[in-house]
């Protein structure tokens, strides 16, 4: 009992330290400070301070967490915590915000991974402006009827753009194929004179937005290549050399749809599989019929046998119980012939008997004489109740095997 209380005593002490152990682990306070937003040009960067309520060493990492935008490498670091002493640091996740950068929400976050594991973050937001869209549009005509990359030398091109915000400032630089430049103010258009690949270098702003820069290439060329068309239709009513409908509709036929010829046969194939599989549907479900007729059939023949069997077994039991009733009646009649003999000598004493005795023993006989008619008019009559309640009690079961051979018939014919 007393080794019991002291090893009570010293698992609730082992308890107290470790809990209080766990206490002075978990007594570190994190602080970030950080900005709400950061726009363009800004630096993204936080201090963190940790205070601690005893002195130890410990492992910790400081990051950002922006989901459109890099992710910094992560860095652990370590240091010793003196008690009650604030333990000051900053961390720079980005130097300066640019404009290509998306807007978005991001997280702060400061952890202590060892010797335990706790963390502290805080959100912030990236401001930044949206980009829009702007594209450049390169003409043979003023309408913009026949957009084009490539043009005749001498004609004119006419340089355009298109934006979904509305009157964007723009900045054109045209490079022509000597490397000379010209500024151009879009839309306008141009004398194509130089033979070779021209540079459009465009920048587009507008307040509120980012700064679009856009590149487009077109080429100019001495003149059009005249590709000469040569005839090879004949128009002598016969499909042959180089001709075929295309070309020479005339002398040769538009052939049979290849496509059509397909689905024909892929229909002749799917009709095919449709009749096959009703083919072998329609085999099942006979199948399954003569088999529920055959099983009806087998039924019935096997339900007219059992009640034919009971039938019989009926009448056997009416024969064994009229040899029984026979039996019984014989034994009966034994013992009266028996009890009749036993008379007979009562009646030959009585008449050798003289006096007294005579008229004694013939009382006697007279007596066992009525005596024995009752009891054998008693037990015919009992014998008779019996044969007759047995005898009806057959009866009955054989009305009630008809009844059931005849509704057994009624079901087989339905």
């Amino acid at each position: 009992m007393k080794m019991n209380k002291k090893i009570q005593v010293a698992f609730l002490t082992l308890v107290f330290f470790v809990f209080l152990t766990a206490n002075v682990s978990a007594s570190v306070t994190i602080d970030i400070e950080i900005d709400s937003q950061f726009t363009v040009g800004e630096r993204i960067s936080f201090n963190y301070t940790f205070v601690s309520d005893v002195d130890e060493e410990i492992n910790y990492m400081a990051n950002v967490n922006c989901p459109e935008a890099p992710q910094p490498l992560l860095e652990i670091k370590s240091t010793i915590l003196e008690k009650n002493a604030l333990f000051e640091e900053e961390y720079v996740y980005m130097g300066i915000v640019r404009e290509n950068i998306e807007s978005q929400n991001c997280s702060a976050i400061v952890a202590i991974i060892e010797p335990f594991e706790t963390s502290e973050n805080k959100s912030f937001e990236i401001l930044t402006k949206s980009g829009f869209e702007f594209r450049v549009v390169l003409c043979e005509d003023q309408s913009c009827l026949e957009p084009s990359k490539v043009f005749v030398r001498n004609s004119d091109i006419f340089l355009d753009y298109s934006s979904d915000v509305d009157n964007p400032s723009i900045t054109a630089a045209l490079t022509f194929p000597d490397k000379t430049t010209q500024t151009l103010t879009l839309p306008t258009s141009i004398k194509a004179e130089q033979i070779g690949t021209h540079t459009l270098d465009i920048t587009a702003s507008k307040e509120g937005y980012k700064t679009m820069s856009v590149k487009e290439q077109f080429g100019v060329i001495e003149q059009e290549a005249d590709i000469p068309s040569v005839s090879v239709c004949n128009a002598n009513g016969i499909c042959d050399n180089q001709e075929n409908y295309q070309n020479c509709p005339q002398d040769c036929a538009y052939p049979a749809d290849k496509s059509s010829k397909k689905t024909n046969y892929l229909a002749t194939i799917l009709i095919t599989i449709i009749v096959l599989f009703l083919v072998f549907l329609i085999i099942i479900i006979s199948v399954k019929i003569f088999k529920i007729i055959r099983r009806r059939r087998f039924r019935k023949i096997g339900g007219i046998k059992k009640l034919e069997a009971r039938k019989k077994g009926i009448d056997l039991k009416k024969l064994e119980l009229k040899k029984d009733f026979q039996k019984e009646l014989k034994e009966k009649e034994r013992t009266f012939k028996k009890k009749k003999r036993f008379l007979d000598k009562l009646l030959w004493r009585k008449k050798k008997a003289s006096g007294k005795e005579q008229e004694v023993l013939g009382r006697k006989l007279k007596h066992d004489r009525n005596l024995l008619s009752g009891k054998k008019l008693e037990i015919k009559k009992e014998l008779g109740k019996k044969f007759e309640t047995k005898k009806k009690l057959l009866k009955f079961k054989e009305t009630g095997l008809e009844k059931e051979k005849k509704v057994v018939r009624d079901k087989s014919q339905k």
